[in-house]
């Protein structure tokens, strides 16, 4: 079964991305770490039911990686829309068996890529991507993620209360995206899948104090 795990919200800079959550939150996504060789870092925050926030962008103080940056973040066009301003990139599935959701997938017709061994700091991964780093199914198909066994890592994060009920995905390709997710066995109430003219990402969240909110 898979499950919403997060999703990256694209920013220009880090700042730019946690001033945006706070404006519509109220609270400070604290710095998660560096991904180093690969040219990016973020800011994390839980959000319940082992899911959480991240705000990702470039790193300064990592050169160009020689291979393009992971979530079709160095496409023209999105990095287009990431100066017009912060903006939902892409949802991230868990899942407890990467080879397994990728072999489906491509049963389905869809290649999500190649299984990648992934960390920042002392944290460990496996991200399937593809080698150019695109989505598949024009950039609406979410990239699936592998944890170690235990402990969901959003349990080592900030927890300020802010719960994710619903992530809403809106394109063209919502048809084949259902597709997809039944092939491999989506099950998350909170993940909504709709037809839209464009590529859409939006969640809504419970704050601390009551108020519904949406990020997108």
């Amino acid at each position: 079964m898979i499950r919403i795990d997060h999703f990256a919200l694209a920013a220009t800079t880090l700042d730019v991305g946690v001033d945006y959550v706070r404006n519509i939150t109220g609270l400070t996504v604290p710095f998660g770490g560096v991904h180093q060789g690969v040219g990016t870092h973020n800011c994390l925050m839980a959000t319940g039911d082992d899911s959480y926030l991240e705000i990702i962008a470039n790193d300064p103080n990592q050169p160009d990686p020689v291979t393009p940056r992971a979530f079709d973040l160095d496409n023209p066009d999105v990095v287009a829309k990431t100066v017009a301003g912060p903006h939902i990139q892409n949802v991230i599935l868990r899942t407890d068996d990467a080879q397994r959701d990728v072999k489906l997938a491509r049963e389905a017709g869809v290649d999500l890529g190649e299984l990648i061994n992934s960390a920042r700091g002392d944290v460990h991964w496996i991200l399937v991507l593809r080698e150019d780093r695109t989505l598949a199914l024009d950039g609406t198909a979410p990239p699936l993620i592998e944890w170690p066994e235990g402990p969901h890592i959003s349990s080592q994060m900030a927890d300020e209360g802010l719960i994710l009920t619903k992530l809403t995905i809106k394109a063209p390709q919502a048809d084949a995206l259902k597709a997809l997710f039944k092939a491999i066995d989506v099950q998350d109430s909170r993940l909504h899948v709709e037809h839209g003219d464009q590529k859409h990402i939006t969640a809504t969240y419970r704050t601390p104090d009551g108020r519904t909110v949406t990020l997108g």
